[in-house]
């Protein structure tokens, strides 16, 4: 008896519709590609039992002098640390516009760095906890990153002239080697500043691998050391390509990946380049555009993986959260979906799942996402989501025409049978079969039927020219399961004008 495979090549064919994509997958949820197969995305536990001050906006991992671990992380109401599996409050000092402003973190050997947009450096000392301005710095900056391995301090978006007061939002600055305290250049040292020619401001930075990458709103500058007298040389990369948001920009192997305003970026051995991405439409056409500051990327090199997560118009999350510049309260839209590349197949998919920060493999281990409870979760952990079942898991495949190319041939599926990999204990997925006579005409929906380790086929009884399924992975704990081949077992039952 003939018989149709349902089985799709890696990635979401999200730009078509779903009779052009026909034996491929067409939607889905919480997933991840893994050596072509496709299976539920791998769980994640609370890294610690607290919440912090609210919605997260940065974090940053080290470790200090006496090999403790330390967790800075900034949120919109304040800078916390995490240290010896204990939280502490470093700063009480809100952002002042969320939608507008956000958290720079890094560190400079065992000191911790962090900048608010529009203020001032600050700095950590681990071995006696102190938390102060650096009163040599300028008052006022919109980002920070250090320099590796010259060990520099680089500010940009910063004041021209040091405590003026007023900044130039394409001037940046940098510390002589190994501090952050020294901004004046003289001839002794390798302090300096820059101001770029091109864009109407600096929007974000990054270190990559063999340079630092300078994003304004328009174009992207290497930032290449030279050392003195210039210390740094400043090349434009590429124009038309700038960066939508402070963090959203993320570097993955050898490779720096970026969301413009309409389109995802890379810079690697090719130089810049656009990613091509069949999930386009799910993130650009649904940014909402109020919030589109609080965009972030985070790569992780588990899953060989690039997230880009985002706030949706067509299904917000919101929250109300304070306004200091006003004093008023407003609703603000959190990041709560996202689009994902993995690179080694190469491979998009798109769903939901609010992550406010991220942060790649660190100190701590695994990668670390910040909730929309505040919590800080640990990824790759598991199969549940912070010890509950994971919901909403869910793949489907376009509609495949296994009339065989005829207009008008209908087909009877009498038998499937289903084909997983499973992990953990008491899995179930749940699959349902969808039929149409037209590419256009009405769906009729069998199942869904619910597949365990034992389940070897069973019998849906449907006649139809279209085909597709639809793969539920159960709310359950402890499990996964990677799809395989489906085989449906055909024949012809009739013919329609």
């Amino acid at each position: 008896m003939p018989t149709a495979i349902i089985q799709g090549p890696p990635g979401f064919a999200g730009q078509a519709t779903r009779v052009q994509a026909g034996g491929r997958w067409w939607n889905g949820n919480l997933v991840r590609w893994r050596q072509g197969g496709l299976e539920k995305m791998p769980g994640w536990v609370r890294l610690v039992d607290v919440q912090f001050f609210s919605f997260v906006r940065r974090m940053h991992a080290w470790l200090d002098l006496e090999n403790r671990r330390n967790l800075m992380v900034g949120s919109d109401l304040g800078l916390q640390i995490l240290k010896d599996d204990v939280v502490g409050t470093l700063s009480t000092s809100p952002l002042r516009d969320p939608r507008q402003m956000t958290w720079h973190l890094d560190n400079l050997g065992k000191d911790g760095l962090a900048l608010q947009t529009g203020g001032p450096l600050n700095v950590y000392n681990p071995n006696d906890g102190s938390f102060s301005v650096v009163p040599t710095g300028p008052s006022i900056s919109n980002g920070m990153l250090t320099s590796m391995p010259q060990a520099q301090v680089i500010l940009w978006g910063t004041e021209p002239i040091i405590h003026s007061g007023v900044i130039d939002p394409l001037f940046l600055r940098f510390s002589d080697v190994g501090t952050y305290d020294e901004y004046t250049a003289t001839v002794s040292n390798q302090a300096g500043s820059y101001r770029l020619s091109s864009g109407s401001r600096i929007m974000g930075a990054i270190k990559a691998p063999q340079t630092i990458l300078i994003f304004t709103d328009v174009d992207v500058w290497s930032m290449s050391y030279i050392g003195p007298p210039l210390v740094y040389g400043f090349t434009i990369m590429g124009t038309g390509c700038g960066l939508v948001a402070p963090h959203a920009v993320c570097t993955l192997g050898r490779t720096t990946y970026w969301q413009g305003a309409k389109g995802i970026w890379q810079f690697g051995d090719g130089g810049v380049q656009p990613v091509m991405s069949t999930v386009h439409d799910y993130i650009f056409e649904d940014i909402d555009v109020d919030d589109i500051r609080k965009c972030h990327a985070g790569a992780n090199s588990i899953g060989n993986e690039v997230a880009f997560y985002f706030p949706s118009r067509s299904k917000p999350f919101r929250r109300q959260s304070d306004t200091a510049d006003t004093g008023t309260t407003v609703l603000s839209n959190e990041t709560s979906r996202y689009v994902k590349l993995t690179t080694t197949e190469p491979a998009w998919d798109s769903g939901e799942l609010g992550r406010t920060a991220w942060i790649n493999n660190n100190v701590f281990g695994m990668p670390l996402g910040a909730d929309l409870n505040h919590r800080v979760q640990q990824h790759e952990r598991g199969f549940d989501d912070d010890d509950q079942p994971m919901r909403g898991v869910f793949a489907e495949s376009g509609f495949s025409d296994i009339s065989g190319g005829s207009s008008n041939t209908i087909m009877s599926v009498d038998h499937c049978q289903p084909d997983f990999k499973w992990f953990g204990k008491n899995g179930a997925v749940n699959l349902t079969l969808t039929g149409r006579g037209y590419a256009g005409g009405k769906q009729f929906s069998y199942g869904p039927y619910s597949m365990t380790e034992t389940t070897q086929f069973f019998n849906p009884r449907m006649r139809h020219r279209y085909v597709a399924v639809r793969y539920d992975w159960a709310a359950r704990r402890g499990f996964s399961a990677r799809v395989g081949a489906t085989k449906l077992q055909i024949k012809q039952a009739g013919r329609r004008p």
